[in-house]
């Protein structure tokens, strides 16, 4: 009796063992290295970034590519490379190293980066099939077409028709760089020029001031980090429009010629 009572303790306490094990197993994770790391997508629609962050316990995203509202726990499955979150929601994570990771969910395929600008790099040449660098060139050799000068600037001003004259310099960046290759779609009619503010003097802007209307009295009055466009007639300028750009959208200003006509008509009626 006492060996049968002694039996029975033993597989109990091996049951409690084994139970206690299971519990207490370390739970399966993804890579080490690619734990507590924040990582980033350059999203070209909003032009912000994405976050995504995977600890020991939990997942924090923050962006608009996925709703992950109210997901946070996780398991991970080492053989599948699957992160299921306590939301009913799954990834998989496509790649893992020290320079990104990938992540496979509802049908996209993103790459995120430890360092925002090589994100950035890589949605950048993913668009336009070209490093930034060379895409700025190519711009602004397309500009070189449609160029003008202080003289011809004058001219344009004094005509009855009006014309659309881009202006920048070299502070304007990223946002310029990309308006460069848009501007030939601004308007469907031989209207549109290109003023290159950095070969213009302060006695060229003091020329332009005291010969059209409204126009600015010094170089820092004209000069942005963002791409503007002169609309002048009737040797006024009538408006100074302020190129807005969110990401890498090309489309937005696409024949915007007309449609500021369209408008122009319809104050006059």
């Amino acid at each position: 009796m006492k060996r049968i009572i002694t039996y029975v303790v033993l597989i109990i306490t091996l049951i409690a063992l084994g139970i206690m094990g299971y519990i207490n197993k370390p739970l399966a994770r993804p890579k080490e290295e690619i734990l507590g790391i924040t990582y980033y997508r350059y999203n070209d629609t909003t032009g912000n970034y994405d976050e995504f962050m995977i600890d020991k316990e939990k997942i924090k995203y923050t962006g608009s590519d996925y709703d992950l509202e109210g997901c946070e726990k996780y398991t991970y499955d080492p053989n599948t490379s699957i992160i299921k979150l306590d939301c009913n929601k799954a990834f998989r994570i496509g790649g893992e190293t020290k320079q990104g990771i990938i992540i496979d969910m509802e049908e996209k395929r993103n790459f995120y980066y430890p360092k925002k600008e090589n994100s950035y790099n890589y949605e950048f040449q993913k668009k336009y099939g070209t490093t930034e660098k060379m895409y700025k060139t190519t711009g602004e050799n397309e500009l070189r077409n449609i160029e003008i000068d202080v003289e011809k600037l004058i001219e344009k001003a004094i005509e009855e028709e009006i014309s659309f004259i881009y202006i920048k310099d070299s502070t304007c960046e990223t946002s310029c760089t990309i308006f460069n290759h848009d501007f030939k779609n601004f308007s469907r009619e031989e209207n549109i020029y290109y003023l290159n503010l950095d070969k213009i003097t302060e006695e060229d802007i003091e020329k332009l001031n005291k010969e059209i209307e409204s126009f600015p009295k010094t170089k820092k009055e004209i000069t942005k980090d963002y791409p503007q466009v002169l609309v002048i007639k009737n040797n006024k300028i009538e408006e100074i429009i302020k190129i807005s750009l969110k990401g890498f959208e090309n489309e937005k200003y696409n024949n915007y010629a007309e449609k500021y006509g369209e408008k122009e008509n319809e104050n006059n009626e």
